[in-house]
């Protein structure tokens, strides 16, 4: 009859090595990562209009409409519309 089988201990070949964990997915980085920091888009958007006739534009994401009544009106604008009012040739991004 067999003892108890015996597994020989583990030696450094075998050992795990700890490796550094690195986060995803918007979970914390240690400070020195593989990139520099990317700076964080503006939140905020401001178009003037350069026409002389009133003007309204839908922004196509949110929703919003766009009231310029006058020649140099300055109105905020959501980031998500800003694209496309950029492409307006009578709107200036300021």
């Amino acid at each position: 009859m067999r003892g108890p089988r015996r597994v020989a201990a583990a030696g450094p070949a075998h050992r795990r090595r700890r490796e550094a964990v690195r986060a995803c997915c918007g979970g914390r980085r240690s400070p020195g990562g593989d990139r520099p920091a990317r700076p964080a888009p503006p939140s905020r958007f401001f178009f003037r209009y350069t026409g002389h006739a009133p003007l309204t534009v839908a922004g196509p994401v949110s929703g919003k409409y766009y009231r310029f009544p006058a020649h140099g009106t300055t109105v905020e604008a959501d980031a998500r519309d800003a694209p496309s009012l950029g492409l307006v040739p009578e709107l200036r991004r300021v």
